[in-house]
C-alpha cells in the first residue's frame, strides 16, 4: 500500500509541510502494512547550507543504495518534507517487537542532523510531534516508536538518533495532545447493511477548516479490506454547493486502503457516496 495520509499528519503539528514532487508514488513498492516509525538522522555535515540539504540524498539515493531512503524529513526549522509514500530503504537489517526488516512496514523520519547530538530546539518540538502524529494515523501506541540505534540487527550497528532519547521521544509523542489547528468534532461509524452502495450524510461545523477523514478499520497486521468512495456532496448553510467533489477530480482513485481526508471547506453537511464490506469510521474535522 502507499500511505496517502503522511501529508495530514504531518501537517497536524503545526509546522510548515513541503510536499517532494511525486511523494504519492514513490517507494520500493508500497508498504506492506504500516506499523510504527524509525527515527534517523542524516549525518549531512552542518556545514551544508539549508534547512534540508540531505533532501536530494534522501530522494534518490547514494551510489551504493537506491532512493527513497526515508518516508518523511525533518529540516532543522521542524519542516517536514514528505518523501516517499511507499517503502524506503531507511531501516536495512533490523528487528521490533516482533517485525522483521522494517523497510516495508515502519515508516522512517530522516532528521536534518550530523549526528553529534546538536538538534535545534524547532526539531526537539517538532520530531515528537511528527511522531506522535503518524502514530495516531496509524492507530498505534508510542511503543511503536524506536530508533534506528534500537532496532538495528546486530545490535550497536547503528547509533541514530544521536541525541534523542527514545524514551524521552516517546514520553513527548504521547503528550502531543491533539493536532495543532484540527479539532475532531465527531467520530462517526458506518455499519454498512451490506457491500453494496449506500448513502451517508453528516454534518459538519461550516467553519473554513471543514473536512472528512474516512477511515477504514485496520486489521491486526496494519492492512485494511478495500473501500470505495465513489462522490463526495457537500453544501453549505446557503444550500450552494461546496468544495470540490473528489469523484470528479482527473486521476482520482476511489479506491481506499488507509485514511484518506476530503477537504469540504464551509460545508455544513455533506452525502457520501460508499460501498464498504465492513464497518469504518468517519471524523467530522473543523
Amino acid at each position: 500500500m502507499y500511505v496517502p495520509w503522511l501529508v495530514d499528519a504531518a501537517r497536524s503539528t503545526g509546522y510548515p509541510v513541503v510536499e517532494v514532487p511525486g511523494w504519492q508514488t514513490r517507494g520500493h513498492g508500497g508498504m506492506r502494512v504500516v506499523e510504527g516509525v524509525v527515527g534517523h538522522h542524516t549525518a549531512t555535515a552542518d556545514s551544508a547550507p539549508g534547512d534540508y540539504p540531505s533532501l536530494d540524498v534522501v530522494t534518490n539515493g547514494r551510489p551504493d543504495l537506491a532512493g527513497p531512503l526515508c518516508n518523511l524529513g525533518l529540516g532543522r526549522s521542524g519542516t517536514v518534507y514528505i518523501v516517499a509514500a511507499g517503502c524506503a530503504y531507511h531501516a536495512g537489517a533490523s528487528r521490533w517487537l516482533g517485525f522483521l526488516d522494517l523497510n516495508d512496514e515502519f515508516l522512517g523520519i530522516e532528521a536534518e542532523s550530523a549526528g553529534a547530538g546538536s538538534w535545534t530546539a524547532a526539531q526537539l518540538d517538532a520530531y515528537p510531534k511528527l511522531v506522535g502524529a503518524l502514530l495516531r494515523y496509524m492507530g498505534r501506541g508510542v511503543e511503536r516508536y524506536a530508533g534506528h540505534k534500537d532496532v538495528c540487527v546486530p545490535a550497536g550497528r547503528k547509533i541514530d538518533p544521536v541525541g534523542i532519547d527514545t524514551s524521552w521521544l516517546r514520553a513527548r509523542a504521547a503528550g502531543a495532545g491533539n493536532p495543532v489547528g484540527v479539532e475532531i468534532l465527531e467520530r462517526v461509524t458506518i455499519t454498512p447493511s451490506d457491500a453494496g452502495e449506500h448513502v451517508a450524510r453528516v454534518f459538519l461545523s461550516g467553519s473554513p477548516g471543514s473536512a472528512i477523514v474516512v477511515r477504514p478499520r485496520l486489521a491486526g497486521d496494519g492492512s485494511a479490506r478495500p473501500m470505495w468512495v465513489s462522490n463526495i456532496f457537500a453544501w453549505g448553510s446557503d444550500h450552494v454547493g461546496v468544495g470540490r467533489n473528489p469523484g470528479q477530480l482527473p486521476g482520482y482513485d476511489p479506491k481506499l486502503t488507509s485514511h484518506r481526508r476530503y477537504e469540504v471547506p464551509g460545508a455544513v453537511w455533506a452525502d457520501i457516496r460508499y460501498s464498504a464490506a465492513e464497518p469504518f469510521d468517519i471524523d467530522l474535522v473543523g
